[in-house]
Order: C-alpha cells, then structure tokens, then sequence
C-alpha cells in the first residue's frame, strides 16, 4: 500500500471519529452498489494499513496528519512527506518479507505432509505439485500466442475456496498470461484433462502476494478442466 492508500484509510478513520452521531453502517441485498465499493475499499486498506502495526500513538498521528492537511495546515513539508513516505514502504517490504518466509515454510509442511498421504501427488522439477484426474491430449509445441479454455476452482491450501468458473462459462485465456504453474499444467494435463495442482508462490502471486486476498509467498491450489486449445498464429 502507497501513501495514497494510508490517506484514503486515514479519511475513513478521520470521518468515523468527527462524526457526532454513531452510526453502524451494514451491508445487505438493499445497500447501493457504490456503497458496497466504497466498504470493499475500505476493508482492502484496512488491511493494507494493518500490516504496517502501527500503535495507538502512531494511528493518532496518522488521523491527526490527515486533518491537518485537510484543513491547509501541515506540519511537515512536501519534501518530508515524501521522506517519511518511503521509510513506510521500507516497513511494508519488511513486513512483506517476514510473512513470505513464513507462508513458504507453510506451503512446503503443507506439501512434503501431502505428498506422504496421498501418493498420486507427483512433483514436477519447478517444485509444482500435481494429482492428475483425467489425462488428455497433451499438446506438443505450445505457441505463446495461443488461447487456453479452462474452468478452475481456486483454493488457499486450507481448502477455502476464494474464486471459481463453476457458475458459468469457461474462461478463454492468453496462454503467455497466465502464470506458470497455470502454463505447466496444461502441459501436463493437456487439452480436455483435468487436475489439481499445488504451486508455490514463484509459480503465482510471488512474494508480493495479491493483498488482500492472497498473502505474500502463499502457496494456492487449483483444480482445473482444460478445453479448446486454441493457436492464434
């Protein structure tokens, strides 16, 4: 998160605490779309905000910088702002690394206990872990040009699921968009095969994660049904 997030956040927190009258804002079938936009914001930098840890004290400055500034009284420069500005991406890269490390260490207790289980899980040499359901016709020369049709569920390694095809169509994708673990399955699996796949987090999101949903160095899973091959060129 940028110093543009902390300042959104902070307005948020800013208006909650000048607000004279307590109001508990719910989400429900009849709130607004734009509200509901406006809450997810809300909720995706708050999160953003609690990976900095900041104190009580800190949280107060933050609240306390905001209003001075919407009120055309900072007590800092613009060049101090920009200063203090990278010392927070220092703490979030910080930050970011120490939960990287310890989703990786994670995901591979997760794998090597996995893999002992059940020992149709192979591991192909990039270290993605793999249970093939339905062998298809695995396509030869694949062109980076082409287009994959494929239905998946995406899973964290606790089996909660976070985003799925299974309401509707399949998803016509770039074969060089996709990520790699994504790539190395249909070249596994193959046209009209289906699979599961355990990928470590070089194989997907990275370290950086995909916040707020998919944590730094995370390991994912997906089952998959791959379709049309599609060669553009």
């Amino acid at each position: 998160m940028r110093l543009l997030g902390l300042i959104l956040c902070a307005a948020i927190t800013a208006s909650a605490c000048n607000s004279n009258k307590s109001e508990k804002v719910e989400i429900s079938d009849k709130t607004r779309d734009i509200d509901k936009s406006a809450y997810s914001l809300g909720v995706q930098y708050g999160k953003g905000l609690q990976q900095l840890d900041f104190d009580q004290k800190s949280l107060e400055h933050l609240i306390t910088g905001m209003r001075d500034y919407l009120k055309g009284e900072p007590q800092i420069n613009n060049n101090d702002v920009q200063v203090y500005a990278k010392e927070i991406d220092k703490l979030l890269t910080k930050k970011r690394s120490e939960v990287a490390k310890n989703e990786k260490e994670k995901g591979q207790q997760f794998v090597e206990k996995l893999l002992a289980e059940d020992p149709d899980y192979k591991v192909s040499p990039s270290g993605l872990v793999y249970k093939i359901i339905e062998q298809g016709a695995v396509v030869k020369n694949i062109s980076n040009e082409a287009q994959i049709e494929v239905h998946y569920d995406s899973y964290h390694i606790d089996d909660k699921m976070y985003e799925s095809t299974a309401n509707g169509n399949a998803r016509l994708l770039p074969y060089k968009g996709i990520f790699p673990a994504w790539q190395e399955a249909f070249q596994i699996a193959g046209t009209n095969g289906e699979i599961i796949i355990i990928a470590p987090s070089d194989l997907t999101y990275g370290d950086n994660g995909a916040r707020p949903y998919i944590m730094p160095g995370e390991h994912l899973k997906f089952k998959m049904k791959f379709f049309n091959y599609q060669k553009t060129k």
